[in-house]
């Protein structure tokens, strides 16, 4: 018995080397971007760029560069008080980041073109974030400083109670279990390539919350046994708010159901536009459903209506 576990570890050892070897080859995986810390907030690295990678077989090969704030842009965000531009803020998650074209063609770069320049438009997206984060980069980075504000929302952002990013430790703290992980994953192409390309995180948490369902199931019904079953009568769950009533959501149906039996979206107090999309185009990669150029395009002509110019 030992010494076929010993075989089946050194065959699964040889395929992870040789697996690694074959995706850094042909450059298929898309690596961590390195991140720093930035005042209390663990930004992406200022002044690093590169080449982000995505799809099976590389298909999605787009230029990035991280500006000194530690952002996806072009442009840095230094906040000018006299400036004759129309200050833009969007804030958002992976699909403000905008990873999966070039920076060039940013959701930003597209607005600051319909408006012939007449915008400046700062973008603080970062995958993985959530109404949290959101939270934070409004109050502390955006609130009174812009012209106008857009907040990007999908179902997904409500997710999570606790910020993903802002106000955490950078992987280069070892001392962290999470670090260490981060850190681990940032160096393999294999573990890379599984979670860019089948999801691995997402499927991993899916499975640990279904295992967790079923305990959790069989315990209710051990414990309502020997109880009457009565109706439940559901009520809309307020979302905490805290953005002002100057900013803009947008979102896109498939993505934010704003008239969820289950979530109350203040509309009333904020404006909500859909993105309108042109029937025919594809907007996305398919295997991939983060925003093609098409779809970039599409979310800055909606944001360029909202804006008087």
């Amino acid at each position: 018995m030992r010494k076929f576990l010993l075989r089946l570890f050194i065959v699964f050892l040889f395929t992870w080397v040789l697996l690694e070897g074959v995706l850094r080859w042909f450059d298929l995986a898309r690596f961590t971007i390195p991140t720093e810390q930035i005042g209390n907030n663990c930004m992406l690295k200022p002044k690093y760029a590169g080449t982000y990678v995505g799809g099976g077989f590389g298909e999605i090969q787009s230029e990035f560069i991280i500006n000194d704030q530690g952002w996806n842009s072009t442009v840095d965000y230094q906040i000018l008080q006299d400036t004759q531009k129309i200050r833009v803020a969007l804030i958002g998650d992976s699909y403000v980041e905008g990873l999966h074209v070039d920076v060039d063609n940013s959701i930003g770069r597209q607005l600051d073109k319909l408006t012939r320049n007449r915008t400046i438009t700062h973008e603080f997206g970062r995958s993985g974030a959530n109404i949290e984060d959101f939270k934070l980069i409004y109050t502390t980075q955006i609130k009174g400083n812009y012209d106008y504000v857009f907040v990007f929302l999908r179902d997904g952002n409500f997710k999570a109670d606790a910020p993903s990013f802002m106000n955490c430790n950078c992987p280069e703290n070892k001392n962290k279990i999470n670090g260490s992980i981060r850190s681990i994953y940032s160096n393999s192409a294999v573990l890379s390539y599984l979670n860019i390309n089948q999801l691995l995180s997402e499927n991993l948490l899916g499975m640990v919350n279904g295992i967790r369902s079923k305990f959790s199931l069989k315990d209710e019904e051990q414990s309502s046994a020997s109880k009457q079953v009565l109706p439940i009568l559901t009520v809309k769950k307020q979302v905490d708010w805290i953005f002002g009533p100057e900013v803009i959501v947008i979102y896109e149906s498939q993505l934010l159901d704003i008239n969820s039996k289950s979530v109350e979206y203040p509309i009333k107090q904020n404006t909500f536009l859909k993105i309108n999309h042109k029937e025919g185009n594809r907007l996305d990669f398919g295997f991939d459903k983060h925003w093609n150029i098409q779809g970039r395009k599409d979310c800055a002509a909606t944001m360029f209506r909202a804006i008087r110019l």
